[in-house]
Order: structure tokens, then sequence, then C-alpha cells
């Protein structure tokens, strides 16, 4: 749970489409319990999670493999979301009390017509129609991002599973909360929806030394696309070989917004010899840039050991 307070683990059964959830109480003064959400291997028994000393069980309960797990805060409970080797097929949200009670599921024919179902990607196990989801108490709501026509928040009630449109407005408090891949699943989507109020909101978490990386460098970009270049500095320092991959490659894609044509030598410079980890991200940056890229890409194409693949690229 975000308080800290509570954690709740999968175990894998015997087969990939059962296993248990155990929801624990933490014991006093231990620090949080980051459990893993779901099995990453079903040819084989993992170790199962059990409390450790100290904490208490409240509740282990048989459900279906989730492709995520969400422990609420104060012992409410806990959800299960979609449904592993099935995704969109079958429950995409049930939730469960603090007794292992299951109170409520849901399906995507309660969130959606069957034409707006079509729209989503389609594969032989699975429907592929969302982007992830946060809890946000405070609202009282499940938040599920999704693609239709746009990007698009849905809030599903905690205590009755009813649903509602979500606000982009709501992305606002959300931003430098939750697990790192949630605060950067809330951060894609406020640079997409450009919420009113966001610059201010995004200057203030940026100014924060304890969010991931992952997080401050889409607070750069979003800042500078705001007018705001205070982060540039931070998303230079990360275009550089030795950074983190998927930093690196973040930084890369999107100098763009943060330089704007500034930012063709240092695309460039990333694209320079044989093509690395950054280099398709690089070549995104240029492609970004439209024609303005054009006189760049053909000095690089005439320069000496220049790749071959750069004739590959589309403006």
């Amino acid at each position: 749970s975000e308080d800290g307070g509570w954690y709740a683990a999968f175990n894998p059964g015997e087969s990939y489409s059962r296993g248990e959830v155990l929801l624990v109480k933490r014991a006093p003064g231990k620090p949080p319990r980051r459990a893993p959400k779901r099995p990453k291997d079903f040819t084989s028994q993992a170790p199962g999670t059990e409390p450790e000393e100290g904490d208490v069980l409240l509740a282990r309960v048989r459900t279906h493999v989730p492709m995520d797990l969400l422990c609420l805060n104060g012992g409410a409970g806990f959800l299960l979301f979609d449904t592993y080797a099935g995704v969109g097929m079958g429950i995409v949200l049930a939730r469960y009390d603090a007794d292992g009670e299951r109170l409520w599921t849901r399906e995507l024919s309660d969130f959606f017509t069957p034409a707006q179902i079509g729209t989503f990607m389609h594969t032989v196990s699975s429907i592929w129609w969302s982007e992830g989801l946060w809890v946000d108490e405070s609202r009282g709501a499940a938040v599920i991002a999704y693609e239709l026509s746009g990007s698009k928040l849905l809030e599903v009630d905690l205590e009755t599973g009813k649903h509602r449109p979500g606000s982009p407005s709501s992305l606002l408090s959300r931003l430098g909360k939750g697990s790192r891949e949630e605060q950067v699943l809330a951060l894609d989507l406020a640079a997409r929806l450009r919420p009113p109020g966001l610059l201010g909101v995004a200057q203030g978490h940026f100014a924060r030394t304890d969010l991931a990386p992952e997080a401050r460098i889409r607070l750069a970009v979003l800042m500078a696309a705001e007018g705001d270049d205070s982060g540039i500095d931070y998303v230079l320092q990360h275009i550089a070989q030795g950074q983190p991959k998927a930093l690196r490659q973040f930084a890369l894609e999107n100098l763009p917004v943060v330089l704007g044509e500034d930012a063709l030598p240092h695309l460039r410079e990333a694209m320079r010899g044989e093509a690395d980890e950054g280099w398709h991200a690089a070549m995104r940056g240029f492609k970004a840039l439209g024609a303005k890229a054009v006189p760049t890409l053909i000095e690089m194409v005439a320069e000496e050991g220049a790749s071959s693949d750069l004739s590959l690229i589309h403006i």
C-alpha cells in the first residue's frame, strides 16, 4: 500500500491460471515490503511469499492470475487488474475487502460498447485495451488509462465498482505519487492531456530530489513544452553514452521539445558511427523536427563512415 502499513503478494499455483493472494499487515516499525506482484515464470513453481516475523496475515485468497495487484491503504483490501494470458478477455478489475471477500468484478463489456472494444488491438488471446492504472485514495477510485480516439481516463469507484469518465485535472494531484511505473504513466498522460495548471505543479515536483529519474526527466521535458527551460541541463546530461538506456532514449527522443532546432547537433552526434541503443531514439528526434532536419541528414549521409541505416530514415 502507499502508506506502507500493508502489503499484498501473489503466489503462483500449479497452473498459469490460478494462484493465491496474501493480504498482510506490516509489523510496526518495519519498512514497507515490496513483494512480487505476479509470477514471472509459469514453467516452474516459484517459492511462495509468506509473512515475515511480526507481520499479521489478514487473508489468503485463491484467485485468477492478474496482470497487476494493488494493495489499498488502511488494510482495506486489494484490487486485481486484468487477467494474465487473457488480457481484456475475462475479469479486468476485481475488488476484495480486508477479509478476502470479493466485493465486485468488472469485465470489459461493463466499461465499453462492442464497437469501442472493437477498436482496441486484438491478438489471439488478448484485447490490449489499457495503458495501466493506479489507485487514487482521495477520490476513492481506481484510475485506468486507455486509448480511444486519444488518451482517456476511467475512474472506477472502489466501494461500488461503478465507473465514470476521469478528469485530466485529476492528474495534477497524482504527479509524483505512487510507484515508479505509476509516476511515469501519470506524467506521460499529463504531457498528452495538458490539464490547466500543469506547469506550476510540474515545477514544484521537479525541485524534489527524491523522485525517480524517470519522473524528473519527464517533468523537465514537460516544463520545457510549457515554456520553462530550467530543466534543460537535466535532460542534456542524460543524452550521453553511458547513461541508463531508458533515460538516454527518452532524452534523445524528446530533445526537440526541449531545444527545438538546437537539438540537431546533439542528435547528429548521437547517430554518429554504428547504431547503439540511442540511435533509434535520436532518429525519432530527427523525425519530430520534420523538414527542418533534412539539411543535417543530407550532410550526415555524405559523411565518411556514416551508417548505411541512415538511408532508412523517412521524415
